[in-house]
């Protein structure tokens, strides 16, 4: 007698994808009124039937230590999740490239985890007399075999692709028990090398349709509209329900008006709408199509839109649309792959709150309910078949290893086809993608060719583009199987030649840019000029939307976020998939507040006595409210509110009255939407504009004493006392030890240069660099130092250098200290930066103050932290920070820095510390949090408070770009200067 594991064979067979599967169909859900079906909440229907919940659940290390079904179920276990989430089954493993197993396709190698669900469900009479029942799971990993009531009945591999399952003969009246086997990895493993965390279970919904026996199995829905959009021709194709009468209604954009409808036998169906109102991501029009047949309503959402390709350009319902996308993964640190509507739903309102437009699911089909909400919200989408062999680059160092295989034709067409079929009428999908990072091969022509033949409509023409990256001049010579140029973190030096290379004479799309690891998105800017500086650049995709993490909760309940290399795994890649827009939780980075600002509906120029506001939406108007505030020296002398409707493409001009003032003078523009939506309510922020519109800084003056500066030297330190105010000057180090008030430290340790900072993750092509300068060991030596003195003023000249142990000076720089009778220092550093340093990641001085000075003000670009490359999300203005706040960061790294700082004070709760400023802005950190818990911590779970703050001034710090995946960081951004001067003051408050 066989084994269990003998008998169960499917999955290393690569020639079986299912077996007793109902074949692929649209996604739609049948209700019993036409009320519910409007409504959309299938949950409301008595025709489904949710499985999810508490499961039964038996783990095995192994397929082969399975000796039957029938083994002890001791565990439970939530359906969806996948197993690795309860930290108790398996390891959590994240790898970017790699295969986590043998590269020997089609054979898995080694131990293959594996898990048998059970759960038990009834059935009435009723139900098996008049209906015939389907077992649905929208997503199993890696693959799955299912019994009924003990029987076998099918098997089901595509992770991300749903399967049906007719299994009404097998059913009994009342207890009725499910067995689903699951393992981690198939052959199918081989096609599903995504760049994520390699979890396995039933990780979507499972549900169950009561159908009628002779019900509606498939609805194909096309449409063509004329050439000026007044009239489109529906065509709806039925499979099933043959002979039998269908009442088809079709309800309005705003579903109040009935205007169509027919009773029909037929199951092929074509009718016209008169003057459509389109559907965009600007104004998602959406109509609503019933079918009745039988007991059942079901319903499809329509919406009306065109697209076409006119001299290498896209147009989109005429107009010539820009992506200002994300790629988004399904991820949950709690759940894993799983998530809820809410979630989904969550998600979305996120990044219509923030301007973002499209989608492109990476790298598999997201859950039919996300493109329904997709439609319905307006977000253009790029859904990508579940396809990705990116490890063959590694192993066999051929990314097309498999595409260029005949015997893989038939596993690279099913996950088109099951793609199309399921999603072929989401309103949404402009575009499907063949997959990702596979290189090219015939199997992705294959794919191409069949997804084109099911696209074409009854007049030749398709609906959808197709996309594929690596549809390009490095994998096919060809180049003409993807509609779309395509690329990935595109360096800013190939700019140009996009637009002149004969082989991207298509509308050019980046899949992915601005790598959102970290500290990021410094570069986005960059990106959205280029792609407005040409039709033919239809935008692109922000990799990605959200860290992915692994959820652990503590004995105090407190969350750990945990990545690659946490769980003892062996092969990893670490925190590579820490890369999103928002944390694991959905707390928004500035990344995303610098994509929100890029992505803008808007821009406002300044004319010589008014400012144009254009409106940047192709078919929305704009009704909106700019709320501005005339500031001089960071303090608001005017302010006003201008509400305006600006047509799309459209713009207009307005005047904002000025005043002549003494000083800085600013004109901070806030937009503000005067429309409610689902994500937002009247008054949500769309983004905001500002114009330095005099920038002559108001001269702090330095008003002497009446009294004498009294001047202390012993062998190492120099004492001046000023105004009640003592600073210990260090004469070995060449720098301010210490600044006394009284009994009171307010500064308590060295004044120190500072060239180097807490890496981010853009600085990991850069860091081992900075580590050969020896940057993060680097210290201070004082080559010389003296003074000179008279009744007002102490001046004492040091030269110094700033150098790592057994490496080449990095810099040295002749620093000047001027006390004056007043308690006010003048510093100033005179830099020369070795030739052998290409670029520093920041210059200043760092010092500590005492814990009770919590809080810092200052004139600067604010409230969020900022850079030199990504501050316009932030005006310029006078805000207060808590400086006991934990940086945001799943890896620490540099964080909570202020740019274009004109003066800051570092305070405690009475208002007294220190205050620093300078004639020429510089940026600023002040914190609980070292740069050296920040660089040596793996987590944010383990940073601590410290007993002191943490204070940087720095002339400069480089920016942040996107590096970690993408062109190096520009050179306008980065330190490069071999020879600078840095001028500041500080005084007590």
């Amino acid at each position: 007698m066989k084994k269990m594991h003998e008998q169960l064979y499917y999955h290393s067979n690569m020639n079986i994808i299912q077996k007793g599967c109902e074949p692929p169909r649209a996604y739609f859900i049948p209700f019993s009124s036409r009320a519910e079906a409007v409504e959309n909440n299938r949950e409301t229907s008595k025709y489904f039937c949710l499985l999810n919940g508490e499961w039964d659940f038996c783990y095995f290390e192994s397929v082969s230590d399975i000796v039957s079904l029938s083994g002890v179920f001791n565990e439970k276990i939530n359906v969806p999740s996948c197993w690795q989430n309860t930290l108790k089954y398996d390891k959590p493993l994240y790898l970017n490239v790699s295969y986590p197993f043998t590269v020997n396709p089609p054979f898995v190698t080694g131990k293959n985890p594996c898990a048998i669900y059970r759960r038990e469900f009834d059935v009435s009479r009723e139900t098996l007399e008049k209906k015939e029942v389907f077992l649905n799971f929208e997503g199993v990993c890696s693959c799955f075999y299912l019994w009924i009531n003990g029987e076998y009945l099918a098997y089901s591999q595509g992770s991300h692709m749903t399967t049906e399952i007719n299994i009404t003969q097998k059913l009994e009246e009342g207890k009725n028990e499910i067995k689903v086997l699951v393992l981690k990895f198939c052959d199918g493993s081989y096609l599903e090398d995504q760049d994520m965390f390699r979890l396995s279970g039933i990780f979507r919904d499972v549900y169950l349709l009561y159908r009628d026996k002779n019900c509606i199995k498939d609805i194909k829905i096309t449409y063509s509209l004329n050439s000026d959009f007044t009239k489109a021709d529906v065509t709806l194709d039925i499979k099933g329900s043959e002979e039998v009468q269908k009442n088809i209604l079709l309800y309005s954009y705003n579903g109040d008006t009935l205007i169509y409808s027919t009773l029909s036998t037929e199951n092929s169906l074509s009718f016209s709408v008169v003057d459509p109102k389109l559907w965009s991501a600007e104004i998602p029009n959406l109509y609503t199509l019933l079918i009745e047949c039988g007991n059942e309503v079901i319903a499809q959402r329509i919406g009306f839109w065109s697209i076409e390709i006119k001299d290498e350009v896209l147009y989109f319902n005429t107009e010539k649309i820009k992506i200002k996308g994300v790629n988004h993964h399904e991820n949950n640190p709690f759940t894993g792959y799983y998530l809820s509507y809410q979630a989904m739903r969550e998600d979305l309102y996120i990044m219509k709150c923030h301007n973002i437009n499209a989608v492109r699911t990476s790298h598999y089909p997201p859950a039919p309910q996300f493109l329904e909400l997709c439609s319905e919200l307006g977000l253009y989408v790029i859904d990508e078949a579940d396809l990705e062999t990116h490890g063959f680059s590694f192993s066999h160092g051929d990314p097309s290893f498999l595409s260029k295989r005949q015997e893989w034709e038939n596993a690279f067409i099913d996950r088109a086809v099951r793609m199309y079929e399921r999603d072929k009428n989401h309103t949404c999908i402009l575009m499907w993608s063949l997959g990702n990072e596979s290189g090219f091969g015939e199997n992705h022509r294959e794919m191409a060719n069949i997804l084109r033949k099911l696209e074409t409509k009854s007049d030749g023409k398709r609906q959808r583009l197709i996309h594929y990256e690596g549809d390009n001049i490095y994998f096919n010579k060809d180049n003409h199987e993807s509609d779309v140029g395509s690329a990935m973190y595109l360096p800013y030096n190939e700019f140009d030649k996009v637009l002149r290379d004969k082989d991207y004479l298509k509308p050019f799309i980046l899949c992915e840019y601005s790598h959102a690891m970290g500290n990021s998105c410094g570069d986005i800017n960059e990106y959205m000029d280029w792609f407005y500086s040409d039709d033919r650049l239809l935008g692109g995709c922000v990799w990605e939307f959200a860290d992915h993490s692994i959820a652990e909760k503590s004995e105090d309940n407190k969350i750990k976020l945990l990545y690659g290399g946490d769980f003892d795994e062996g092969l990893n890649d670490g925190n590579f998939c820490i890369d999103g827009l928002v944390t694991p939780l959905r707390t928004p980075k500035t990344s995303l507040l610098a994509v929100k600002q890029a992505y803008k509906p808007f821009e406002i120029i300044k004319n010589e006595d008014t400012y144009s506001i254009k409106n940047r939406n192709l078919f929305a108007p704009l009704d909106i409210s700019l709320k501005w505030v005339l500031k001089c020296n960071g303090e608001k002398i005017k302010s006003g509110k201008e509400t305006v409707i600006i047509k799309p493409s459209s713009f207009i001009n307005i005047i904002i009255p000025s005043e002549q003032v003494n000083g800085e003078t600013i004109l901070s523009i806030s937009v503000l939407n005067n429309i409610k939506t689902p994500w937002a309510e009247i008054g949500h922020e769309l983004g905001k504009t500002e114009f330095i519109l005099s920038s002559e800084q108001a001269k702090q003056e330095h008003k002497l004493s009446d009294k004498k500066i009294r001047f202390e030297e012993n062998i190492r330190y120099f004492r001046i006392t000023a105004n009640k105010i003592v600073y210990i000057f260090d004469k070995d180090f060449g720098s301010l030890r210490c600044i006394r008030i009284g009994k009171e430290d307010v500064v308590s340790s060295l004044f120190e240069m500072c060239a180097s900072r807490a890496p981010i993750d853009n600085d990991r092509n850069i860091v081992a660099k900075w580590e050969e300068y020896g940057l993060f060991d680097a210290q201070q030596q004082c080559e010389f130092c003296d003074y000179e003195k008279n009744d007002e003023s102490v001046i004492i000249k040091a030269r110094l250098m700033l150098g790592g142990r057994g490496k080449a000076p990095i810099l040295f720089a002749n620093v000047f200290y001027k006390f004056n009778n007043s308690g006010i220092i003048n510093i100033k550093y005179d830099v020369n930066v070795s030739n052998h340093i290409e670029w520093l990641p920041r210059f200043g001085i760092t010092f500590e103050m005492p814990k009770e000075y919590e809080k810092a003000r200052y004139y600067g670009y604010g409230p969020e932290e900022t850079y030199i490359d990504k501050h316009d999300y932030c005006f310029l203005g006078i805000y207060e920070k808590q400086l006991n706040k934990k940086p945001l960061y799943v890896k620490p790294q540099q964080s909570n820095d202020v740019y274009g700082t004109r003066w800051t004070s570092i305070i405690d709760r009475r208002g007294h510390g220190i205050k620093i400023y300078s004639d020429s802005p510089f940026s600023f950190r002040a914190s609980r949090y070292s740069q050296k818990q920040l660089s040596s911590k793996r987590h944010r779970y383990e940073l601590q408070e410290e007993e002191n703050v943490f204070v940087n001034i720095d002339y400069k710090m480089s920016g942040t770009g996107s590096a970690s995946c993408g062109p190096e960081l520009l050179e306008k951004y980065r330190l490069t200067e071999k020879e600078f001067s840095f001028e500041f003051n500080i005084s007590i408050e």
